[in-house]
């Protein structure tokens, strides 16, 4: 049995380990950075640590919209330590593996971003392996503000 966060995107359901989740947050305004890559929204200031906001949009292929008020910013922490909004938070929800299908017997490609695809309140909702799906952002963030002079890691005064 693993706890997962259940978030929507969407009108798709996503999962993903609590012991990734490091905190959820309110919407809030986020930096945009000219030039960035298309993966990156930008960049936002928690707790004095600037962290990069991944498009899961963009990435999975749902239709971007504006941020509002009730969407949530979720945070992963450890060395996945990148954030990404979402529509609302479900909530938290214990799966038992061997409930979960193996992504590779819907189409084996899935498997490199899926850890599972299991039900929620009668939907599907896909567990997602977040690392696969933004190889290197934290590190490929870090360069860019190393670029642009800017110390990710500044506390604020």
């Amino acid at each position: 049995m693993e706890d997962k966060l259940v978030f929507l995107i969407g009108s798709q359901l996503f999962a993903v380990g609590v012991t990734e989740v490091e905190r959820v947050y309110r919407a809030m305004q986020i930096t945009l950075l000219p030039d960035g890559p298309k993966r990156l929204l930008g960049l936002v200031n928690l707790g004095g640590t600037i962290l990069p906001v991944v498009n899961m949009r963009s990435r999975l292929a749902i239709p971007d919209k504006p941020i509002e008020l009730d969407d949530r910013l979720v945070r992963l922490g450890g060395t996945m330590a990148f954030c990404f909004f979402v529509d609302r938070v479900v909530g938290v929800s214990r799966f038992a593996a061997e409930a979960a299908l193996d992504p590779k017997k819907i189409y084996p490609r899935l498997e490199q971003y899926l850890s599972g695809v299991g039900k929620y309140a009668g939907e599907i909702v896909l567990f997602m392996k977040m690392a696969a799906l933004f190889p290197g952002i934290t590190e490929e963030t870090r360069s860019l503000l190393d670029e642009r002079g800017i110390d990710s890691r500044a506390h604020d005064e």
